[in-house]
């Protein structure tokens, strides 16, 4: 939003020199997206100029943008498994579960992209203490 005050009324405490010498008019432009001039502006002045209004009026010269009436947001989830000596495909549906889980998790703190770790154990082919497996996972939004 851009907004210009005018005919600013500044609280100089008598000190006509000093009133004279202050911008009479002021441009502003704010990125606040509920910012009121009617609330705001006296603030914006004093921070710019160093002294309090008593007054000013004022006009919008180009208002915020109205919100949009919908968004769209494609969200993918990447993950990667890797193991020496391969991945079996009795583990793919077991590898699938941890990453979505465990990025679930991930992301519900806030994280983005991070690594994984599984031990899988699904039948007599698999060693006493499972085959570990490593991995990263990431979101990437268009």
């Amino acid at each position: 939003m851009k907004v210009r005050a005018f005919k600013i009324r500044y609280d100089t405490d008598g000190m006509d020199g000093v009133a004279r010498a202050l911008p009479k008019e002021l441009t502003f432009d704010v990125d606040d997206p509920d910012f009121d001039p009617a609330e705001g502006l006296a603030d914006l002045i004093s921070d710019k100029t160093g002294w309090s209004i008593f007054g000013c009026e004022f006009e919008v010269l180009v208002p915020n943008p109205p919100p949009p009436s919908q968004i769209e947001r494609t969200v993918t989830l990447k993950y990667r498994w890797w193991r020496e000596g391969g991945i079996r495909p009795a583990h793919v549906e077991a590898l699938e579960e941890e990453a979505t889980q465990r990025s679930k998790e991930m992301m519900g703190q806030g994280f983005t992209s991070g690594e994984l770790y599984a031990n899988v154990l699904v039948d007599a082919k698999d060693t006493d203490g499972g085959v570990e497996y490593r991995g990263w996972w990431e979101v990437e939004k268009s």
